[in-house]
């Protein structure tokens, strides 16, 4: 993260990958949140507020190199695999709930 502008092509690819995975951009909140209090629970005392603002940092601009990726290849029309699997999660979830 230290490393300027070379980690953000890296990180977007990331974040084009996990649509394959199911991951929605509302759920990085989540993990956000749980990322924190697992780090807290591991470093105990030494979970100081600065600590705690450098993760929130560092989590935050994944999320955000990430959510972009994740948009931008959403609103690409010409990755029929993208849609294909969101259509597929969607048909997954709606016939879930009849279950």
């Amino acid at each position: 993260l230290g490393r300027g502008g070379l980690l953000e092509p890296i990180m977007a690819n990331h974040g084009r990958r996990h649509l394959s995975y199911g991951v929605e951009i509302e759920h990085f909140e989540t993990m956000g949140t749980s990322l924190m209090i697992a780090l807290e629970m591991r470093l105990g005392d030494q979970w100081t507020s600065e600590v705690a603002k450098a993760w929130q940092n560092a989590y935050d601009r994944i999320q955000s190199c990430f959510t972009a990726a994740m948009k931008e290849e959403c609103k690409s029309k010409s990755n029929k695999v993208v849609k294909r699997h969101i259509n597929d999660l969607q048909l997954v979830q709606e016939s879930w709930k009849l279950i």
